[in-house]
């Protein structure tokens, strides 16, 4: 369910015990859940693919008759595993980079008290303060005060927005002049600027008619060639006769 919102006074923000009672409702700001996968997962997707778990497999049965000269299509296999591995890092290091709030601390109201806090432990309902210079680290509403605010990493507009009481402020944009309070209305995952980077972040499966037909294909000729294969050794080498070797 949704959480009772608390309308602090811009003048005063939380007190003690509601950012407490904030901390216990997990209503911070805290980590945007927006991971990409690591480096390792990057590389073991691309070794471990059925097309190529097969291929290994053929490498194995041609080296242990003693034909090491047959294996050489692995060069292929091994070119494949390190062109995707490095274009799928290139890309991780691209999404990592995105991360539109780079803004360590953040000001807020607590008590009466103006106080310096890590963008993290800023909770639902928390009065901030924002002047020139700042960056938005949650999305806001402005409560008292007036500012302008450049939203062009999101938005694309070039122009300052001035922003009055009642306002919205999206994290990821900075304050170019003025100064205001402001009530915070989203954190964490929740919040625009890391619901875009969580869009760009999920990676979307390439979808083409010839790709599919493709991929079809090799799954059918791979799951053939184990019984085939076996039942075209079982007649060389049961039924003719022939040496293992051949």
């Amino acid at each position: 369910g949704k959480a009772d919102r608390f309308y602090p006074d811009p003048a005063v923000g939380l007190s003690a015990q509601q950012v407490e009672q904030r901390m216990r409702e997990g209503l911070h700001n805290g980590d945007s859940g927006i991971k990409s996968k690591t480096e390792g997962q990057i590389i073991w997707e691309n070794v471990f693919t059925f097309f190529n778990l097969l291929n290994f497999a053929l490498a194995l049965a041609v080296i242990l008759v003693g034909s090491p000269r047959s294996a050489l299509f692995m060069g292929v296999i091994f070119s494949n595993i390190v062109i995707g591995s490095f274009q799928g890092i290139r890309a991780k290091h691209t999404i990592d980079k995105l991360s539109l709030i780079s803004s360590p601390k953040a000001q807020v109201i607590r008590g009466g008290q103006p106080l310096t806090i890590q963008v993290e432990d800023v909770v639902l309902d928390d009065i901030l303060v924002f002047s020139a210079g700042n960056q938005i680290c949650a999305d806001a509403t402005v409560a008292a005060g007036e500012c302008e605010v450049n939203e062009s990493l999101l938005t694309g507009e070039s122009d300052p927005i001035v922003k009055q009481p009642g306002d919205p402020l999206l994290s990821g944009s900075f304050v170019v002049s003025g100064s205001c309070q402001a009530q915070v209305e989203r954190g964490g995952a929740e919040s625009y600027a890391n619901k875009i980077a969580g869009e760009a972040s999920g990676v979307k499966k390439r979808s083409s008619e010839i790709m599919n037909s493709i991929d079809f294909i090799v799954k059918i000729i791979g799951f053939g060639i184990v019984p085939i294969g076996g039942l075209l050794f079982w007649k060389q080498y049961f039924v003719l006769g022939d040496a293992f070797q051949n």
